[in-house]
């Protein structure tokens, strides 16, 4: 956390020191947690479950029976437009991060966001294409790794991306656009394979030129030092 005092005696804005995630949906942990289990972690600002929890410990709020937690997001944006102030009331802001919160959050059961997300726009009466359900259950601390590397809804690109083929699809639809696509993607192998060899062909061109030039010049600098030995010779077969 950056809370120094600048050079002309200034306060400085308070900035985090790495990037953070917004704060949790509340209607989303409510799906598998009791009111009672996040009541505790609500964000001051945004009203949310708190990522990156801070706490504040202003003189002013010690009289307070409970401690006053937000985002770390949340607060950076409100102290960037609020000249470094408390969210309650115009003071300087001292927070500071909440590891004891951080775990207990991280511990908060969750189905995956993307299924919860699905089901919503069910209930709205959405209409939607999707034919599959992601089961995860699992904790918040959980989730980049399940939304990375087992979620069926997230998107990964081709095997053949660094060839050229722009495709996304879900992790279990992968092997049949693979199938499908073998022509097209054999086709973009051959199309960089063809590029590489002309590319590598014009570099042995150029390096060829550059031979010859340099072999050019070696003549005709051994013609002028040649000519040159001569004239030496014959100015001092003058002398004599």
């Amino acid at each position: 956390m950056q809370n120094e005092k600048t050079a002309g005696g200034e306060q400085s804005k308070w900035i985090p020191t790495s990037s953070v995630q917004t704060c949790y949906s509340k209607d989303w942990l409510l799906r598998t947690n009791e009111h009672k289990d996040i009541k505790d972690f609500i964000c001051l600002i945004c009203k949310q479950v708190v990522s990156s929890p801070m706490e504040l410990t202003c003189c002013q709020h010690e009289s307070l029976k409970d401690g006053l937690i937000v985002g770390e997001d949340c607060l950076k944006n409100f102290c960037e437009n609020n000249d470094n102030s408390c969210p309650t009331e115009p003071h300087e802001c001292k927070p500071f991060k909440s590891k004891a919160s951080k775990k207990f959050i991280g511990n908060l059961l969750i189905m995956c966001p993307k299924q919860f997300e699905q089901d919503k726009k069910i209930l709205q009466g959405a209409e939607t294409c999707e034919n599959i359900r992601c089961d995860f259950k699992g904790k918040l601390k959980d989730l980049q790794n399940h939304l990375d590397n087992e979620c069926f809804f997230t998107l990964i690109d081709c095997w053949f991306k660094p060839f050229g083929c722009d495709h996304k699809c879900r992790k279990q639809n992968l092997n049949d656009h693979l199938v499908l696509n073998m022509k097209y993607h054999f086709n973009l192998v051959m199309e960089l394979f063809q590029s590489m060899k002309q590319t590598i062909q014009l570099h042995r061109d150029i390096s060829n030129k550059l031979n010859l030039e340099i072999d050019t010049l070696k003549k005709e600098l051994n013609h002028k030092i040649e000519n040159l030995r001569q004239e030496t010779a014959k100015y001092h077969s003058d002398i004599e």
